[in-house]
């Protein structure tokens, strides 16, 4: 890797808002109101209202809260600068919502600003522990409580290995550094066999694997798009013959959105499809290491290890 990974100055407000900055700026509303018609008279409370969703994870009735989305928590934050795509942050509130209020480890390649540091930090809640890896020793300066900051390149397998040693193996990866092929493929071969059974991978900036200039020191038809579609097939390797491999019986699914690509990792050795009312009794398909059949009389449905 040539050069810091960040060196761009962001702005600590976000710009886009003609009306100028929020006169309100909440991040955890206690939901003890009544529901939200009440906000049918205040614009100011229905404007939150319907930039906030209802969580009652791991609460009862009486602790439920209202929790602002990623985007809403990105449009008020006032903290360190960042930049992300808009069209990221529908993708990392479905793949990253299970994560809240988990005792979790979350890496991030690329501090820049350091502001998306913060922004997973509020997003994720009290337990998550963030670490963030870049080239440029002014990053030392986002550290803070639950937030941690290495310097080194995303290539180098031995400063990777240490953050392995230090940390464990995380729960979230995402990817936002130099956006060159080569590093990005270097950190995805070494953490994604390290992250937990149901953890998330994010690579962002996929856009630049088509700019000759930016995509990095790769041959034509090895950059991380290319990857990305081999790994498709590898998904699918169960169905054809000698193509199973340990990424087919650990990977869960692979979400394209554009720029952005999520791999979710999962057990998924065997796959099943029951069947269910009145069909000729069949007992359902199974796909195992006997290969796709049907399931015998009386056998039990193959279970993952």
């Amino acid at each position: 890797m040539t050069g810091p990974m960040s060196g761009r100055n962001f702005p600590a407000e976000p710009h886009g808002n003609p009306q100028g900055p929020r006169s309100v700026s909440i991040v955890r509303l206690t939901a003890n109101l009544t529901p939200l018609k009440r906000c049918a008279s205040d614009p100011i409370a229905a404007r939150i209202a319907r930039s906030c969703r209802a969580s009652a994870r791991h609460r009862s009735s009486a602790t439920r809260v209202i929790e602002m989305t990623l985007w809403s928590e990105f449009l008020t934050h006032q903290g360190s600068g960042m930049s992300k795509w808009k069209q990221y942050f529908p993708a990392y509130q479905r793949h990253l919502s299970k994560f809240i209020d988990q005792s979790i480890l979350l890496v991030e390649i690329g501090v820049s600003g350091g502001g998306s540091l913060q922004l997973w930090k509020k997003f994720l809640g009290p337990f998550v522990r963030i670490v963030g890896i870049d080239t440029d020793v002014t990053c030392k300066q986002f550290e803070e409580d639950q937030i941690s900051v290495r310097l080194g390149s995303q290539s180098d397998f031995t400063f990777l290995q240490s953050i392995a040693e230090e940390f464990g193996g995380p729960d979230i990866v995402i990817d936002d550094g130099s956006h060159r092929s080569e590093d990005q493929i270097n950190a995805f071969q070494f953490f994604y066999p390290l992250l937990t059974k149901n953890g998330v991978y994010a690579i962002e900036d996929l856009h630049v694997a088509y700019w000759d200039l930016q995509a990095g020191l790769v041959p034509h038809g090895k950059s991380t798009i290319d990857l990305c579609k081999s790994l498709v097939d590898d998904l699918h390797g169960r169905y054809s013959r000698d193509k199973r491999s340990t990424f087919t019986d650990t990977t869960r699914s692979i979400s394209f959105y554009d720029s952005l690509v999520v791999f979710e990792r999962g057990i998924v050795q065997n796959l099943y499809a029951p069947v269910i009312g009145t069909r000729d009794g069949n007992p359902g398909i199974v796909i195992d290491s006997k290969g796709l059949r049907v399931l015998d009389a009386g056998e039990s449905v193959p279970q993952d290890t």
